[in-house]
């Protein structure tokens, strides 16, 4: 009898699936240290401390004595995060997170609820 191989297929899923985790587990380490950075540079910011969940990370923190959270969570159905600051329980903000590039717009559009200006094409 012949030995039969496992198939190409299930080895090149495998490895697609293992480097995709190291993809993300990069982005949100990576993002969870810029947003600490610049919680660190906010003036009123206090009791800082970051909790990591099954599908993302919570970071729980005081601004000028309100109870403030920033959840990232995984999105199911598409490729990302999904980063919100909620306020003494009420959502305020929220963006999503795809790359690294994206770091500043979305901590900038969370904390401060600004929205980065594109530039426009000249033509």
């Amino acid at each position: 009898m012949a030995k039969t191989k496992a198939p190409k297929e299930k080895k090149e899923k495998a490895k697609a699936s293992v480097a995709t985790e190291n993809n993300e587990a990069v982005i949100i380490t990576g993002f969870v240290l810029t947003i600490k950075n610049a919680l660190e540079k906010t003036e009123g910011v206090s009791d800082m401390r970051f909790a990591p969940t099954t599908d993302g990370y919570r970071a729980y923190f005081k601004l000028d004595g309100k109870d403030c959270k920033i959840a990232v969570d995984k999105k199911t159905l598409t490729n990302g995060y999904r980063v919100v600051k909620f306020v003494d329980g009420f959502k305020k903000s929220s963006a999503t997170l795809k790359t690294p590039d994206q770091y500043q717009d979305v901590i900038d559009k969370v904390l401060n609820g600004k929205k980065a200006k594109k530039e426009k094409k000249k033509k």
